[in-house]
Formats: C-alpha cells, structure tokens, sequence
C-alpha cells in the first residue's frame, strides 16, 4: 500500500490516476478515513464490496466536490430542498434525493442515491482531477467500527487497498449525518457531526 503525503508535489494526482484506472484508494475527509472507487467502473464496485463485506443491494455514496454536479447524479425535488442543501454543504452530510435515470442500476436504491460534498480540501481535489463522482464509504468493514489509523488501516487492508493520502489533521469519531426528505420535512436517518436540531432550524428558516 502506498502512503501518499497530499504537501507533497503531485501525490494527489497519482490518487487520482489510481482511483481512474480502479483502484481502491483510502482517504481522510472531515469526519473519518473514507475508502473510494469511481462510480461507473464495476470491477472497482465489487472490490469494494469484497473490502467492506457488504452485500450488492446496500449502495454507496455519491461523492463529489461541486454542488453543481449534483444535477448529474440527482433531482432535487423542490426549489427549497435546493437552497437548503446550498446552504449545508459542502460539510459532514449525507442526503438522499431521487436518482437520475443515467445512474447505473446497482448504485440505486428505491430511486434514490446518498450525495455527500465534504468538507476536506484532500478528497475535493483528488475528485476535481477526476472530474467524476466516487463511491465513498467509511473505511471499515460493514457494521464495524472505520479506522482512522494507518497503521491499522494497513494491518487490516494492505492487499485490498492500493494507497492510502494521510493526513495530519485529527478526524472525527463521527460519521456524516444521513438525510432524507419526507412530506417536506427532514427526516434523520443516521445521527452524525451535525445534530438534527440544527439542521431541522436552517431548514425551517430556508
């Protein structure tokens, strides 16, 4: 397994190239390490899926560095949901928001997709030299605690994964906080980083 330092000249695009040509890639954002492939090569997909010991109909999600291209993965559902996503991210959300029919079938679940832009000046670069979305699940297998230690990283995946860009920065123990929309409400479907009550209040204000 590579470790790729993100000061150093040019390592961000050899993640890049990596995660391109479908490899597994392991990276820090702002909550814990994520592991990542490339949406749309199915090889890369199941690797994951051996990685994570996850089953086939649990999909992944969409991460991207732009709000703008989430237009190419998704359909906002109303004017409202939109200016109140502008007003979260990028940061330590999930949300979920019906699929566009271009995305391929086993990365859908019920129609929809989770879409995450973080926070992390690290994975939205990497994705800004790919120029596509990547599936970005937490670094652990399924049910499992993630890892945030590259140590630990390398002990339990260094067959699976081909690099992994450290970082320097304290990571949370927390995951991104998952969210649906329901009857124009929000609806919490994991608790992370950011509590639902705040998000409920600028959703309200929106």
């Amino acid at each position: 397994m590579l470790v790729l330092d993100p000061l150093k000249k040019n390592n961000l695009k050899i993640a890049s190239k990596l995660l391109k040509y479908g490899y597994l890639v392991a990276f820090p954002t702002e909550t814990v390490y994520g592991v990542g492939c490339v949406y749309d090569n199915f090889n890369a997909y199941k690797k994951l899926n051996i990685l994570k010991k996850r089953s086939e109909n649990k999909p992944y999600t969409f991460m991207l560095s732009k709000f703008s291209d989430i237009n190419k993965y998704a359909i906002f559902s109303n004017k409202k949901i939109k200016k109140f996503l502008k007003k979260i991210l990028p940061g330590p959300i999930t949300v979920i928001l019906p699929a566009k029919k271009s995305v391929p079938s086993n990365l859908i679940c019920n129609k929809t997709i989770g879409i995450r832009i973080p926070k992390c000046k690290i994975i939205l670069k990497i994705i800004d030299f790919i120029n596509k979305a990547i599936l970005a699940p937490s670094l652990n297998i399924s049910g499992q605690k993630p890892l945030n230690s590259i140590d630990e990283i390398k002990k339990n995946f260094d067959n699976q994964i081909k690099a992994i860009v450290k970082t320097n920065t304290i990571l949370s123990d927390k995951a991104s906080t998952i969210i649906t929309f329901e009857n124009d409400k929000i609806r919490v479907l994991r608790h992370g980083k950011i509590s639902s009550s705040v998000l409920e209040r600028i959703y309200d204000n929106t």
